[in-house]
């Protein structure tokens, strides 16, 4: 369960959707009167990992982008960047 407890604002929407349902379809009491995930639960919570591991993917390969980005532009001097105008 603490995989909900740490889930933020701001993730998908099929993320949140999941979560939802997770938490009001996904729990059941057993014999012993202790909360724990039904079998739909355990099916709903493998679909939330794999959106989870799916954003997180997708984050790393933004970041991936931008530190090249930043790289490229850092050994570019700025004038060898933009053209040269004459008055």
């Amino acid at each position: 369960m603490s995989v909900l407890v740490g889930l933020q604002r701001g993730v998908q929407p099929e993320t949140s959707h999941l979560k939802h349902c997770l938490v009001e379809e996904g729990l059941a009491l057993n014999q012993g009167g202790r909360l724990c995930l039904s079998e739909a639960g355990n099916t709903l919570l493998q679909g939330l990992q794999h959106l989870l591991w799916a954003e997180v993917e997708a984050l790393q390969q933004v970041l991936s982008n931008r530190a090249g980005a930043n790289a490229s532009n850092t050994a570019t001097p700025d004038y060898a960047r933009s053209p040269a105008t004459t008055p």
